[in-house]
């Protein structure tokens, strides 16, 4: 089987990872490739859970959509251009034609963060970021009506929860001092009721309780999960948990608080007795279990969440938290993959320290076959964020690059969510250099453990993988990786900050500090590839995208074009039209063939 027929059995092997599930209805909605393989919006009824219709266009790009209380509407952020220039949009579900028609609510465009319906389904809360500001606005779910600023600052808004007692609830973080605080507004007369300091978490969600004024945060001192009643202003701790704190939800009668724990990339799903204090885990598959909702089907609560792992793409799952019985709901996949026409492989979990004795993990894949003389191949892959991590989970070009021979190596270094708050934060002012240690001494360790050739070990990513990339690059001397491949990348933090929005200034104030400290100025410096440009000598691949407004063009078009005017040979490509988050139909196949050939003819072939 050639790489052609590899990437389209990939591509027809299709995971589903939904926005929401319907509150009333058998209803969920979500991104889903179409037959020209556009990611856009779909619907799909969960009787008939892999027949998913789409309901936008294939040039209408939301990263984002929410049923309303009655499951009537569906409030959308849409986006044309790829420039996250998103305007709000509600589409009537009860419509029978297709694409759904829609209706613009908002007039003033601004980048996406979050939103919630009102309980009674007459407004929508959503977060934007603005050239000016971060805001909170409430926008009535009538066309042609004005929007109500209910909160605008300089902090980067992460998440939004309105409750059915009226109050929205929203996590703020004040970047340059890394403080977080849980903020509670009552939008009737825009008073703010608490200002909670929380701890330093990017990736912990903590949703009200259906029937009171409570809701979970983590502890500001020991991170510990704790409730929060606005009405007594009481804490209560709840027990220790192991592991890193995500997503929550509540059983209809709030009885129960189940909360998503991951360690070492694979999650639990615990449910607690906020009574009792006992606390019970959940008997799910092992790898990833992400909480989307819990709602009552049939007089039971039930439990929906996406569930992955290295050999199994991510898609919608059930639990009913009474009967205890779990059903996968989607699933869209070759007959061949899992075959001696496809074979996969199942990810190692490792652990290694760095030079500083810091504890990293990682997951390893070796192909079956042995190596060749003087050892494996290897490509580490670099996630994006950095405030994210690579977990458990089926990526189809990663079991391609197996098969090819490669070993394939993704670290989750410092600053990766799932370690803990103190190793979120490890990496202050470290950008593309402790968290860049992190990964080769990994490397060191697959060389010494996997049989991996060092002179043949490629480095790839997107987005912030796409700046390692580059960083590793020009920084032969901590390592010297053979190739490079880049996709979205950030070659100088400086035009980042001084042309970005009020969120990723924001941003970059959380990496490096308050943009007028003379320690920040030199950090943002000193971490921009763009400022050792000379240093790189290895082969590098680029994509980077027209539209971009997170990681733009023009910095990385002049980090290339000193190369190329220096005689290097680069592999450049432009994506017209294109954004960070937006994927337009073809996208995805030629993306995973050019990488791949890529790094066959500088590993393989040389």
């Amino acid at each position: 089987m050639d790489l052609f027929d590899k990437v389209k059995l990939i591509l027809d092997t299709v995971g589903y990872q939904p926005f929401d599930i319907g509150n009333s209805k058998a209803v969920s909605t979500g991104p889903f490739l179409t037959p020209n393989n556009a990611m856009i919006l779909h619907m799909n009824d969960l009787e008939k859970p892999n027949e998913h219709i789409p309901i936008l266009a294939e040039d209408e790009f939301a990263i984002d959509a929410r049923f309303s209380p009655d499951d009537s509407w569906l409030a959308v952020p849409i986006d044309y251009s790829g420039k996250e220039e998103h305007l709000l949009y509600r589409l009537s579900t009860k419509s029978q034609e297709i694409p759904l028609p829609k209706e613009q609510l908002s007039r003033t465009p601004g980048r996406y963060m979050w939103l919630e319906w009102s309980p009674d389904g007459r407004s929508i809360a959503w977060c934007v970021s603005r050239q000016d500001s971060n805001q909170l606005i409430v926008q009535p779910n009538k066309e042609g009506e004005d929007e109500r600023v209910l909160w605008k600052g300089d902090e980067i808004v992460l998440w939004l929860d309105w409750g059915n007692t009226g109050l929205v609830k929203f996590t703020r973080l004040q970047g340059a001092t890394n403080e977080f605080h849980e903020t509670v507004i009552d939008p009737k007369d825009e008073k703010e009721l608490v200002k909670l300091p929380v701890a330093s978490s990017n990736s912990f969600f903590g949703r009200w309780h259906p029937r009171e004024s409570v809701f979970p945060f983590l502890n500001a001192d020991d991170h510990r999960l704790a409730l929060y009643d606005v009405k007594s202003d009481e804490k209560i701790l709840l027990p220790k948990m192991e592991g890193e704190l995500e997503g929550t939800a509540w059983t209809s009668d709030g009885s129960h608080l189940l909360v998503s724990s991951t360690k070492d990339a694979r999650d639990t799903v615990l449910s607690i007795d906020p009574e009792s204090l006992e606390v019970v885990s959940l008997e799910l598959p092992a790898g990833i279990n992400k909480i989307v909702k819990v709602r009552q089907m049939d007089s039971e609560d039930v439990l929906f969440f996406v569930h992955a792992d290295a050999t199994t793409r991510v898609n919608l799952w059930k639990m009913g938290l009474e009967s205890q019985e779990v059903e996968q709901l989607t699933k869209k996949r070759s007959p061949k993959v899992g075959t001696d026409d496809f074979p996969l492989v199942n990810s190692i979990s490792e652990h290694w320290k760095s030079r500083d004795g810091l504890q990293i993990h990682g997951f390893v894949m070796v192909p079956d076959s042995p190596p060749p003389d003087g050892g494996y191949p290897a490509v580490v892959n670099v996630h994006g964020g950095p405030t994210g991590q690579d977990a458990d989970a089926f990526v189809g070009t990663y079991q391609i690059l197996v098969q090819e021979g490669f070993v394939v190596f993704r670290p989750n270094f410092r600053g990766s969510t799932g370690y803990g708050v103190e190793f979120q934060r490890a990496n202050f002012r470290e950008i593309g250099k402790a968290d860049l240690i992190d990964i080769v001494t990994g490397v060191e360790n697959l060389v010494k453990k996997y049989n991996v050739n060092p002179e043949k070990v490629a480095v790839m990513g997107g987005s912030y993988g796409g700046y390692m990339t580059l960083r590793a690059l020009t920084k032969p001397d901590v390592f010297g990786f053979a190739a490079g491949w880049a996709e979205a990348a950030i070659s100088d933090f400086r035009y980042l900050y001084e042309t970005g929005d009020a969120v990723f200034r924001e941003f970059i104030s959380y990496l490096f500090g308050p943009p007028d400290d003379d320690e920040t100025k030199s950090a943002l410096a000193e971490a921009s590839p763009i400022s050792d440009w000379e240093n790189l000598q290895s082969p590098l691949g680029v994509v980077q995208l027209a539209n971009d407004t997170r990681t733009p063009l023009k910095p990385v078009w002049d980090f290339v074009n000193l190369l190329i005017e220096r005689g290097d040979n680069v592999e450049f490509h432009v994506e017209p039209a294109m954004g960070h988050v937006n994927i337009p139909k073809g996208y995805l196949a030629r993306s995973i063939v050019r990488k791949i050939q890529f790094l066959q003819k500088h590993l393989l072939e040389s």
